[in-house]
């Protein structure tokens, strides 16, 4: 937007993704598998400022990092991979730029991930879990029903089956998913996530 300092306004969301090693994190070979690596605090982390000609393009799942900031004439680009990110870290990263870019200090962490965690790991078996499950169990036992959509065996794990059943029944390949969604300055999940409404509105 006019008025806009855009090299003040990139380093404020350079800080504001630095202040937060969760941002930064890595997916690598472990050796049971796959593991996250979240840099300790302080931790020097990669440079996410990219050029436009990057937007879109897939992330380095274990050197990351797994968002990019991308400065354009028309404004500051941010591109974010889902297995770091959700709504509310979209909504929190926003805000705690706009007060960096504005000189204010962004407000404190109500809950760290830590905390969630450690949450999340006492709620089995709690007495708030047992209460939550007698709830559920009341209001909603006694009306389980059965679907009758089966699973359609021709829809591949990238989901490109749902685009093939709407347009024109013609299919895409990935590669064509792709290059629509760089064609119209979005990104591949929202071609298919647009498809997918659409089959959802036309055949349910």
């Amino acid at each position: 937007p006019a008025g806009v300092d855009r090299a003040r306004a990139t380093q404020a969301f350079l800080d504001t993704f630095a202040a937060h090693p969760i941002y930064s994190a890595t997916l690598g070979a472990g050796p049971n598998g796959p593991e996250m690596r979240i840099p300790d605090p302080g931790e020097a982390v990669p440079n996410g400022v990219s050029a436009a000609a990057d937007f879109m393009t897939p992330f380095d799942l274990e050197h990351g990092p797994l968002w990019r900031v991308v400065p354009t004439d028309e404004g500051i680009r941010f591109e974010l991979h889902h297995l770091v990110f959700d709504g509310t870290s979209i909504q929190n990263i926003v805000a705690e730029a706009a007060a960096r870019y504005a000189g204010r200090a962004p407000a404190s962490e109500e809950a760290t991930l830590l905390d969630k965690v450690a949450e999340e790991a006492s709620y089995p078996g709690s007495s708030a879990f047992d209460a939550d499950k007698a709830w559920f169990e009341n209001r909603f036992g006694g009306n389980e029903v059965e679907c009758g959509i089966e699973p359609d065996p021709d829809l591949d794990e990238q989901g490109v089956g749902i685009v093939e059943s709407v347009i024109d029944g013609e299919g895409l390949s990935v590669a064509e998913v792709t290059a629509l969604a760089k064609e119209n300055g979005v990104t591949p999940n929202a071609i298919l996530m647009a498809a997918y409404g659409y089959a959802i509105a036309e055949f349910n």
